[in-house]
């Protein structure tokens, strides 16, 4: 079960001002919730199937969290609310505001905001090999010298900002591997960037305008009834 695929208009969201608000859930918070819940019950079918495919519960529990931010945040329970543009990024159906999606780690991002968006969410690594290196250098090419070096140092925070923004760039954009290397630095270029620190995580929000962001996690009351009996969840 898939969402529609529709030409994505040129949106004017109707404010001088760009608000962007980062609805968060941990999933930690899932691990054990009434298999009553309404919320649960709610969840659009294509995430729940989401959950029901992939083999890693974590994975699972991230998809389910998508799916109860966007009942909880946009009120949004059916397949239908959710279009898929020409490149494959998801946006709300009546355009109202935009929409960015990121999970990553313990941590399910659901972002909205009045302008265009593109978010990402990465776990702090406890330290840094090779591999972190040469996935920015990748990115950032002969730049990423000079960007270390106005960073002080290659630590596992300036790792994971530069990650992020990398990432939530090329979201922004929208076209994805489309972009070539060249490309995707002007995508990074040309973008604003609001970092954060949360939980040992990074999150990055990028907007082509400054702007304000509000961070918001989303808890309720649970108890120690399984998931699994609301909605199955592979994995051990």
């Amino acid at each position: 079960m898939e969402f529609d695929k529709k030409e994505r208009l040129t949106v004017e969201y109707g404010s001088d001002k760009i608000v962007t608000n980062c609805h968060i859930i941990d999933i930690a918070d899932l691990e054990n919730v009434d298999q009553n819940s309404h919320i649960l019950q709610e969840i659009m079918p294509y995430y729940k199937t989401k959950a029901q495919k992939v083999q890693s519960r974590k994975k699972s529990l991230a998809e389910l969290g998508v799916g109860v931010l966007f009942a909880r945040v946009l009120n949004i329970t059916t397949n239908e609310a959710i279009m898929i543009d020409e490149y494959g990024k998801p946006f709300l159906a009546d355009e109202k505001s935009d929409i960015g999606i990121s999970h990553a780690g313990n941590l399910v991002l659901l972002a909205t905001s009045n302008g265009s968006i593109g978010v990402d969410v990465e776990p702090l690594p406890d330290s840094l090999s090779a591999y972190h290196y040469y996935a920015l250098k990748k990115v950032y090419g002969n730049q990423l010298s000079d960007i270390v070096e106005c960073e002080k140092d290659l630590t596992p925070y300036v790792f994971c900002k530069l990650w992020t923004q990398a990432e939530a760039a090329v979201k922004l954009d929208g076209r994805g591997l489309r972009l070539n290397p060249v490309e995707h630095l002007q995508v990074i270029s040309e973008a604003y960037f609001c970092t954060y620190e949360y939980k040992k995580h990074i999150i990055t929000v990028a907007t082509y305008e400054a702007g304000e962001v509000a961070m918001k996690e989303q808890k309720w009351m649970i108890n120690r009834a399984a998931i699994t009996d609301a909605v199955e969840v592979k994995g051990g």
